[in-house]
């Protein structure tokens, strides 16, 4: 994998982490191994090591990883109690008209009987209650650069809830997509092409910054990522970046 990360914060109770956008976080399905959990271990010798919170594999931007595991429990009790400020930046499918859009609606797991991709997820009032703000920061090409607020912390909340307003992620391959294209990708059966952007190889979402209190200290840490460094280089997005 080489290195796809940046270590931003380190102190003996917690690391924050600037992770890229092509490595899961924690051991799952094939990637036993080859996750930034596994990895920091092995390169960096730390003896024990606990993810706090999550960000899709094809997620970039910060992560708080624990030293130790009441450090992790500390910390896993504010993000139960949503203290934890998170904001995200994304490139969405389509022009977004609205300075703000609010989508409070509970999601769910799809129902295993028409499922396909039995990890998606879907809008439903029987599901856990779940809260995204999505600001639109500017739009061109068909596309919109948005900062995102999240005030729970579901899986797959942003790219849900962006498919469900009609602005998909650009370069999602489950939201906004169907299922077959999905497996199709996933089974490297077809190419993760988004006419007319041409092929995304990865989710455009980025976690820019975390706010949290230190379980320690107590003291409130705000830690920043660089959006821009994570993106490809295409025109329509340069264009949407920049001014």
């Amino acid at each position: 994998f080489g290195w796809l990360f940046l270590t931003l914060v380190f102190n003996p109770h917690i690391i924050v982490v600037d992770k890229n956008g092509n490595i899961p976080l924690s051991e799952s399905g094939r990637y036993h191994k080859n996750n930034l959990i596994n990895i920091l271990k092995e390169r960096e010798g730390y003896p024990e090591l606990y993810a706090v919170h999550r960000l899709d594999k094809e997620t970039s931007g910060v992560v708080l990883i624990a030293r130790e595991k009441k450090i992790a429990t500390l910390l896993g009790q504010q993000f139960v109690k949503h203290i934890p400020e998170k904001h995200y930046n994304a490139i969405l499918v389509g022009e977004m008209k609205e300075k703000q859009v609010l989508v409070d609606l509970p999601l769910k797991k799809k129902p295993k009987d028409i499922a396909m991709v039995k990890i998606r997820q879907i809008v439903d009032h029987s599901g856990k209650p779940s809260k995204t703000m999505f600001f639109s920061k500017r739009t061109a090409n068909g596309l919109t650069l948005a900062r995102i607020r999240t005030f729970s912390g579901r899986t797959h909340q942003i790219r849900c809830h962006a498919e469900y307003i009609g602005y998909p992620i650009l370069g999602d391959k489950l939201y906004g997509q169907s299922d077959s294209f999905f497996v199709k990708v996933l089974n490297k059966e077809q190419e993760s092409i988004f006419p007319p952007f041409g092929k995304i190889e990865r989710q455009l979402l980025h976690a820019v910054s975390l706010k949290f209190i230190h379980p320690v200290t107590e003291r409130e840490m705000t830690i920043q990522s660089d959006f821009d460094k994570q993106l490809p280089q295409i025109q329509a997005i340069t264009d949407l970046t920049k001014g």
